[in-house]
């Protein structure tokens, strides 16, 4: 087989492994909001979760900046919809000034 084909079929292979392992850490969230003293499993798998999703992102030729953006648009959009998330808990707003705050770093 040549090179080039190896190295394409290699690449979507690791893009459904990383889908795969995104599956299997969403389910994980799911579990550890059914534990009483579930905290740090559910930092864990919400914070896998995030790590397998930038890296999708960036195999599917997504910059971590851009998805960034787009976090921060979504949240903007929400914010000026009155989203019930940031209309009592001004959680988007909240996660729009960590986004931004991350840019200027």
């Amino acid at each position: 087989m040549p090179k080039e084909k190896f190295d394409i079929a290699e690449k979507a292979h690791l893009i459904n492994v990383l889908k795969s392992q995104l599956l299997s850490e969403v389910s994980g969230v799911f579990k550890a909001s059914l534990l009483s003293d579930g905290r740090e499993e559910m930092l864990d798998t919400i914070a896998n979760s995030i790590l397998l999703s930038y890296v999708l992102a960036r195999r599917c030729g997504i910059p971590f900046e851009e998805i960034d953006e787009k976090i921060a648009d979504k949240a903007k959009l929400g914010m000026l919809e009155e989203h019930k998330l940031e209309k009592n808990y001004q959680d988007l707003s909240t996660l729009k000034k960590h986004i931004g705050a991350r840019k200027q770093v």
